[in-house]
């Protein structure tokens, strides 16, 4: 069942993060057991989502996947596609919380892709939130040690190239703090100096 929906999500043209994208064309849909019985409110809630996604409405197909949530809260996917619900609405923290709480649901399971799949969107978030790039660093390092050891379920080499594109932009910034620091020494300098100057024609008349 869990194969099925993330096929009809395809279907649905939902634009999801182009390393989503990539991913769901380059690796096989999760082929877990069903996370419940054909009918049950949660593959119901999930599939009444899926119908809302491809008619655009997204705050409808939140409240879906919510309650099918509510139904089975154990099973990681209502959180998955919330979480990629979220990040195309812009809403990227409450999309991190969501893809948080799928991968530790999925790495109760053996759906190995969902563990994947859900590291990757904590990658993602925490790169796209300001003040978390050694957090989006040790995020990415997890997906890639997972992406080792399920080479068919997740791409090391994606972790890799974000890793070091993070490295060279820690590495840029580190350089521009210290010409900034330059920078400001040198002009703290030259005001010190000019005042200096102001200073010493009065210093000299006291002294007359």
């Amino acid at each position: 069942m869990t194969r099925t929906l993330l096929i009809a999500l395809a279907m649905c043209s939902l634009p999801v993060s182009s390393a989503f994208a990539q991913q769901a064309a380059q690796t096989p849909a999760p082929s877990t057991t069903a996370p419940a019985t054909t009918g049950s409110p949660y593959v119901a809630g999930i599939q009444t989502a899926l119908g809302l996604i491809a008619a655009r409405d997204y705050d409808g197909a939140l409240a879906q996947l919510r309650q099918a949530a509510s139904f089975s809260s154990e099973e990681p996917l209502a959180y998955y596609l919330m979480a990629e619900l979220h990040r195309l609405r812009g809403s990227v923290a409450e999309s991190l919380e969501m893809f948080r709480t799928a991968s530790r649901l999925a790495d109760s399971t053996t759906d190995f892709q969902m563990q994947g799949r859900a590291r990757l969107g904590i990658a993602q978030c925490l790169e796209q939130m300001d003040g978390h790039t050694e957090d989006a660093r040790a995020a990415w390092s997890e997906y890639v040690r997972f992406a080792e050891s399920h080479p068919t379920e997740a791409t090391a080499e994606w972790g890799r190239t974000r890793l070091q594109s993070i490295d060279v932009a820690r590495e840029q910034e580190d350089v521009y703090v210290g010409v900034r620091q330059r920078i400001a020494a040198r002009a703290l300098e030259l005001t010190r100096a000019a005042a200096a100057a102001r200073n010493a024609p009065a210093r000299a008349g006291a002294r007359r």
